[in-house]
């Protein structure tokens, strides 16, 4: 995983510009990777049963395990990222039948404080994307827009302020799990923790929050 936080980002950095003179990368996100073989990359078209859309349409319902919800979400959103779909999308397909990804399940109500393992609180994004998601430099609106803080003006992030995330039609982001996100970690700029933030507790009981 590459951010602007890690000591490996400058030479990345390098490493792409020197390929793409007119493209930049930020917290590790490129624009174009056209000089990685992607030949062997496959991507199969993920059918979703019945049962499940049932399932999901009980607030109560979760999944399992971790392994299930994030692989339930990859599938869901066809493993293409929500953000920059296919250009920022990495799948490679292994001759075993095993997938290796760069995309990851960003919870909304994060799972440090609880957060449901459904596919309602989740955003399929890239890796490098996730961690600045989870870090709070960035929220989705209600709209489904994204929203950069403000103090990222100046930072090749905010190019994204303002763009509506493709979502799947009956997975989509509920509007009371992007509210955690919006109110209590946009903003943050740094890692979420398993301390909850003041007023979190209160603000669960006055919306009837499930756990």
């Amino acid at each position: 995983k590459f951010s602007e936080h890690t000591e490996e980002y400058d030479q990345l950095e390098l490493l792409t510009k020197s390929n793409h003179s007119k493209q930049n990368t930020y917290g590790g996100l490129f624009d174009n990777l056209d000089f990685i073989d992607t030949s062997n990359i496959k991507v199969e078209k993920f059918q979703i049963h019945t049962s499940t859309k049932k399932k999901y349409k009980n607030p109560e319902s979760t999944c399992s395990t971790s392994d299930e919800f994030r692989n339930l979400v990859r599938g869901i959103y066809n493993y293409r990222c929500a953000i920059l779909g296919e250009e920022n999308t990495i799948v490679i397909k292994k001759d075993d039948g095993k997938k290796f990804t760069n995309l990851e399940a960003a919870h909304l109500w994060p799972d440090a404080w609880k957060g449901p393992l459904r596919p309602d609180n989740a955003i399929l994004m890239s890796s490098d994307l996730h961690d600045q998601f989870d870090r709070g430099f960035f929220t989705i609106t209600d709209e489904l827009k994204i929203k950069v803080h403000e103090s990222l003006k100046d930072k090749q992030i905010f190019r994204l302020n303002g763009k509506i995330i493709s979502t799947p039609e009956d997975f989509k982001p509920n509007k009371k799990y992007l509210k955690i996100h919006q109110k209590f970690v946009f903003g943050r700029m740094k890692p979420i923790s398993r301390e909850k933030p003041k007023g979190l507790q209160k603000f669960f009981e006055n919306n009837n929050y499930l756990f």
